[in-house]
């Protein structure tokens, strides 16, 4: 038939095992990744005198925490530090004898968490405004032989799947977070209120 594509153009999946995850520029060799995930609340309206259904309309979007888990090296483990940032009363590379005291609130960050494809395509994700809200050391048991594991949960404000060949500072307008535009410097510009 005239006009119509066929065969069909194949498309090969990426892999879930081929990924990496930036914060603050440092690439981390983490194990999984997950919670990926946008949901919008659906606010149920009931209008009087129409039966036939009940109207559904999009409420607040919510962004799940993402789950890091990497192999556990030691004290001086660097996720171990970024979550005591935001744990202290003064940021983590404070000195003893600061003269300024009391809580200071922690500088929050963003990161990006790409996902390798064939052919050289990726598809790539920038998390904004975050924190880590929970770290969690390794399970110790003298009855296995595996590698300790460590993990972190980062709670977020946008999570924005990026063009593919878009800079840290760019996102996809329309994006999953349904903002559009950005600024420089991997902050983009928080999406307007509801």
């Amino acid at each position: 038939m005239s006009g119509t594509l066929w065969p069909p153009k194949r498309r090969t999946p990426f892999g879930a095992y081929y990924f990496e995850v930036e914060i603050e520029g440092t690439v981390y060799p983490f194990k999984t990744c997950s919670g990926l995930k946008i949901e919008q609340a659906v606010v149920e309206v009931e209008e009087g005198g129409f039966n036939g259904t009940v109207h559904k309309l999009p409420g607040r979007t919510k962004y799940a925490n993402i789950v890091l888990k990497m192999g556990f090296c030691g004290a001086d483990s660097p996720l171990y530090l970024l979550k005591k940032r935001f744990q202290n009363d003064a940021p983590i590379k404070s000195q003893p004898t600061d003269a300024k005291k009391g809580w200071q609130a922690p500088q929050r960050f963003s990161g990006t968490i790409t996902q390798k494809g064939p052919n050289g395509s990726e598809a790539k994700w920038m998390f904004r405004n975050a924190w880590i809200c929970k770290w969690e050391g390794p399970d110790l048991d003298a009855g296995k032989n595996e590698v300790s594991i460590e993990s972190v949960e980062i709670a977020h404000e946008g999570l924005y799947m990026m063009p593919q060949g878009a800079t840290f500072g760019e996102q996809s307008s329309g994006g999953s977070g349904g903002g559009s535009g950005g600024s420089s410097g991997g902050n983009p510009e928080k999406p307007g209120g509801d």
